[in-house]
């Protein structure tokens, strides 16, 4: 899409924690965020501050991660992130570590998207390809069934056309 490179190099994400002296107002952490591709953010290895929150009760080798993908809105998302923890030579002291880490942005259908393929569909063949797919697990449905090894998808477009 025109522009979109623009905004991928535009909006820079930041990554923010809890600490022990502030649980409510997550601060930024220094690490490395980049955009991989327009649906995929890559937070690099990093080691968490001595002062870093794991929760009350801590959730054993996670911490929460805060992102925040476009600076001028306000709103973060969440999500517990793994924990590695290193041990110093002399055994005692121990650094913890985040990342890398690989994040998948899901794209919401625009309304408009939404209303044409309600208006290219029946209620009917929507019923039908709920009940080709309810109860069946990814791989039932991405690997072929009859005798020409068919995907649910292509059984699904057969049907349209």
């Amino acid at each position: 899409e025109p522009g979109q490179e623009e905004n991928k190099n535009l909006f820079k994400p930041t990554v923010r924690i809890l600490k022990k002296s502030d649980t409510k107002n997550p601060c930024k952490l220094d690490v490395t965020v980049e955009w991989t591709n327009k649906h995929e953010i890559c937070i690099g290895r990093c080691q968490l501050p001595e002062q870093t929150y794991y929760g009350d009760p801590p959730v054993a080798n996670k911490v929460q991660l805060f992102i925040q993908i476009n600076p001028n809105v306000k709103e973060l998302k969440s999500f517990m992130a793994d924990v590695r923890t290193e041990f110093l030579a002399n055994k005692e002291s121990r650094k913890h570590f985040i990342g890398p880490i690989v994040i998948y942005l899901k794209t919401e259908l625009a309304e408009s998207q939404e209303k044409f393929l309600l208006e290219k569909t029946t209620m009917e063949e929507r019923t039908d390809a709920y009940n080709l797919v309810k109860k069946k697990d990814l791989n039932q449905l991405t690997s072929g069934i009859g005798p020409h090894k068919d995907t649910v998808l292509s059984v699904l477009c057969a049907q349209k056309n």
